[in-house]
């Protein structure tokens, strides 16, 4: 099955579709530039592809209409397709994630490193050995719900968006020094990664798992 099929399958909306996309893009571009430990382009695709996958049961689409783009206009039947997760999945994105993995019959490699990949264990990613955890989570913090943006950027977003951000201020450190160990790993600065030089793999939809 390939990532279109999973994301009609699952009721993926558009600006989710677009954020797995925008953030494996990023992650490819990072290995396109990587001096560091080797790491496997397609299970880091894989990862990426389905990081989110299960986000579709949280967003409050009548309060944020304009996440859909240009799809508002089907606003109802995107809440239909939400309505429809939350009632198999529940309303827990973490766990709704896990859920779809398992029922796509994902690799339990690849399920453990999505499991892992949450914000606010960036302080044990940072300290632990795992490049592709470190890469994914870097490249998700430098997406921001409409296009790439700078780790501080990014920063700002999550913390005007949510008050646990704000309420840990270490995450901010912590990010940090994601960011630093990632740089020391490239051979070209992470200020390079933007809207302008970091192309959608729009391609990425026929990618198959």
């Amino acid at each position: 099955m390939n990532i279109a099929q999973i994301y009609e399958k699952l009721g993926t909306s558009p600006n989710l579709q677009q954020h797995m996309i925008r953030v494996t893009s990023v992650g490819l571009f990072i290995l396109n530039n990587w001096n560091g430990e080797k790491l496997n382009t397609d299970t880091m695709t894989t990862m990426l592809l389905l990081h989110d996958i299960g986000n579709i049961v949280k967003f409050d689409l009548e309060k944020h209409p304009e996440l859909l783009g240009d799809e508002v206009s089907r606003i109802e039947y995107w809440m239909k397709r939400q309505s429809e997760a939350i009632e198999k999945y529940g309303k827990d994105d973490h766990t709704a994630t896990i859920t779809m993995l398992a029922e796509l019959g994902v690799s339990e490699e690849i399920k453990q490193k999505i499991h892992g990949m949450e914000y606010m264990d960036v302080e044990n990613i940072k300290d632990h050995d795992d490049w592709y955890l470190k890469v994914a989570l870097y490249a998700d913090l430098r997406v921001g719900p409409f296009g790439i943006l700078t780790l501080q950027e990014r920063l700002d977003d999550l913390h005007a968006r949510s008050e646990k951000y704000g309420a840990h201020p270490e995450f901010i450190d912590f990010s940090k020094e994601l960011e630093k160990q990632v740089q020391e790993n490239m051979s070209i600065g992470v200020d390079s990664i933007s809207d302008e030089t970091v192309t959608s793999h729009e391609n990425l939809r026929s990618h198959s798992i």
